[in-house]
C-alpha cells in the first residue's frame, strides 16, 4: 500500500485524455459507469456535498472523466456523474481518485480512495479528502451514521433522511508515515508540530485560530509545512 504522502495529486495527471471515453463504451465488457434508474430519484441519499461540483475522475483502469458535474453518495459508496442529460453511477471500487472545485469554499478538493492508503488504526472505507500536504499531511474523512436500529446502514431508501447524519474526523500523516487520527487534546496536537511548537502557538494566537474548525486546522498545518520548507531551503 502507498502512504498518503506518496499519493500524487491529480493535478497534472488528467491531460491528453478523451473526456468521453469512460462513459461511451457500449460493449458491456467493463460496465463501470452505468445509468441510474429514474426511480432512485425518490430514494433518500446522503451526499458528501449537496451541490454538483465540476470535477475530474481517475479510474483504476487508468481512464479518466474530465470536467463533469460530480457528487459522491456516501450510503451507496459511489460517484454520481451528470452526462448527456443522464445521471451515471460509478462504484467506489473503480475510482482511484477524484477532485472537484468546491464553489462554496472557493478551493480545489482532492479525494483519494482509502483502500490505497496505509492507516495506523483500523482501515477506513470510502475516500479521504486531502486538506494540506507537506511534512504534515492533513486529511478529512466523512462517513454516514445511522441513528436508529443496530447501526448498520441500509442500502435501500427505506429510511428517513433525519435518521442519518455525517460524521467528520481528521487524520494526519507525518513525514510519509502511516495515517493516524488527529489528536483531540491541545497538548497532544502541539506535539504534532514538534520543533515548531512555539511558532505555531504564536501563529494561532495572532490569527485567532482554533483546532475545532477545519479551515483553521488547515491553516495551522499549512503554516507548519511552510516553516518546514523554509528550514529545508536553509540547509
Amino acid at each position: 500500500m502507498a502512504t498518503l504522502a506518496m499519493s500524487p495529486n491529480l493535478q497534472g495527471q488528467i491531460v491528453d485524455k478523451n473526456p468521453n471515453v469512460f462513459l461511451s463504451r457500449s460493449n458491456g465488457l467493463i460496465p463501470e459507469a452505468i445509468p441510474l434508474p429514474r426511480e432512485e430519484e425518490a430514494e433518500v441519499k446522503i451526499f458528501l456535498e449537496e451541490d454538483w461540483y465540476m470535477g475530474d475522475v481517475k479510474s483504476y483502469e487508468d481512464e479518466f472523466i474530465i470536467n463533469k458535474p460530480l457528487k459522491y453518495e456516501i450510503i451507496r459508496n459511489r460517484l454520481e456523474i451528470q452526462f448527456n442529460d443522464e445521471t451515471m453511477g460509478l462504484n467506489q471500487y473503480h475510482v482511484k481518485s477524484f477532485e472537484w472545485f468546491n464553489v462554496k469554499e472557493n478551493r480545489r478538493a482532492v479525494f483519494l480512495n482509502c483502500k490505497d492508503l496505509l492507516f495506523k488504526e483500523s482501515q477506513l472505507g470510502g475516500f479521504l479528502e486531502i486538506l494540506t500536504e507537506g511534512k504534515v499531511t492533513l486529511s478529512s474523512h466523512k462517513k454516514a451514521k445511522y441513528i436508529q436500529g443496530s447501526g448498520v446502514l441500509p442500502t435501500s431508501g427505506n429510511y428517513e433522511k433525519d435518521e442519518v447524519f455525517l460524521e467528520e474526523q481528521f487524520y494526519y500523516s507525518k513525514d510519509g508515515g502511516p495515517i493516524t487520527l488527529f489528536p483531540q487534546k491541545r497538548k497532544d496536537i502541539l506535539k504534532v508540530f514538534q520543533g515548531k511548537r512555539e511558532m505555531v502557538r504564536q501563529f494561532i494566537k495572532d490569527n485567532d485560530l482554533t483546532f475545532e474548525l477545519k479551515e483553521d486546522l488547515t491553516k495551522i498545518c499549512g503554516f507548519y509545512n511552510l516553516l518546514s520548507v523554509q528550514d529545508s531551503l536553509k540547509n
